[in-house]
């Protein structure tokens, strides 16, 4: 089946074949697709699995939880997956061939997730706007988050030197509320629904939304290597007009709460979080889920990331970004997925205008 005839034919396929129940099967034949659940990029990959998505696209699928990226990227890069959850900085590093990780180039046409992310400080802290960082300890759970990345365009944009003027410290996603609470660090930055469940403990307070700062700005992508997304079109069109499907209906505000209900029903990773704060961590322009990569977008990461040294001195961007986000393919993938969804609509280009601006503190 030729690209095109499959984009054509997209939105009135339905596939005989059955995806795996909520809690995941696999079979031979079957596409593995590694997440970290419950988190925000991981909705539209989880919801395609609940409401049967993948086998409407003719796609056997498994969901493969993991709890660090770094595990991800070694699944893809054993074969073990064909797709992963990778955020837009962690794939731009293994496109420039970073020594840290395996040597794997990855290629993606879905951004997961938009938004999603939080700068929150102690709830004990007398911290009330960004200034009041300075000299401040500040838990991040991986420099290869977009969060983190952020977390310089913002210090820079707010004039503090983030080398200089506070200090910022790994700390892995499960530790960062004990670090808030035994004061080990002023605020942590990262991705929903973590930031809502800090907060309704008691042990943080919102301090910034990064969609305040970076309107829309990537969070992770449906990234697969490069090998197969060139050796195997036919899967990965299916596997992301599923995936991108989902991501449509939750991005929409009607549709939203029923298909995180649905999520939160359907999957244990999802279910051990109370839906009320599921909700509340995911709702309306905090934690979006507008699928598809802007060029402009991972230009703007690529930038920053040789700014902070996470990316080569000498390597061209543009190029870079245009070698993962594999926009050109998006633009007709999200057409087609638009199609199915009452009020989606898709992007007329791979650009748009990029604006940063510190509101709301």
């Amino acid at each position: 089946m030729r690209r095109r005839t499959f984009l054509q034919g997209a939105a009135l396929a339905a596939g005989g074949s059955i995806i795996g129940c909520p809690d995941g099967w696999a079979t031979p034949s079957a596409v593995r697709i590694g997440i970290m659940a419950p988190s925000h990029c991981a909705l539209p990959v989880a919801y395609a699995g609940a409401r049967r998505q993948f086998a409407k696209d003719g796609i056997r699928a498994e969901l493969v939880y993991f709890d660090s990226m770094p595990e991800i990227v070694r699944g893809l890069h054993l074969g073990e997956l064909q797709f992963g959850q990778l955020t837009t900085p962690l794939a731009l590093a293994l496109g420039a061939g970073n020594p840290k990780f395996p040597p794997m180039k990855v290629a993606a046409a879905q951004v997961l997730g938009i938004n999603g992310g939080v700068l929150a400080v102690s709830a004990k802290s007398n911290i009330a706007t960004l200034q009041d960082l300075k000299g401040k300890q500040i838990g991040v759970h991986s420099p290869y988050m977009i969060h983190s990345v952020i977390l310089n365009m913002l210090m820079e944009k707010s004039g503090l030197d983030p080398s200089k003027d506070l200090e910022v410290t790994i700390v892995p996603m499960k530790d960062m509320g004990s670090a808030l609470k035994e004061g080990t660090v002023d605020a942590v930055i990262g991705p929903e629904p973590l930031p809502t469940l800090l907060q309704h403990k008691g042990l943080s307070k919102t301090l910034l939304i990064t969609r305040m700062f970076w309107h829309n700005h990537p969070c992770c992508l449906l990234a697969c290597p490069v090998d197969t997304f060139d050796k195997s079109p036919e899967m990965v069109e299916q596997v992301t007009l599923a995936c991108m499907t989902a991501g449509l209906e939750l991005d929409g505000v009607v549709t939203r709460p029923d298909a995180i209900a649905e999520t939160h029903a359907a999957y244990p990773k999802y279910g051990q979080v109370p839906l009320e704060q599921l909700l509340s961590a995911f709702q309306s322009r905090r934690s979006d889920f507008y699928p598809f990569p802007y060029q402009s977008a991972g230009l703007l990461v690529a930038q920053q990331m040789k700014s902070n040294g996470l990316l080569p001195p000498e390597i061209d961007e543009k190029q870079l970004v245009a070698d993962v986000f594999r926009s050109d393919l998006a633009l007709e993938l999200v057409a087609a997925a638009a199609g199915r969804v009452p009020g989606a609509v898709a992007p007329m280009s791979a650009y748009r205008e990029e604006s940063l601006e510190v509101i709301g503190t």
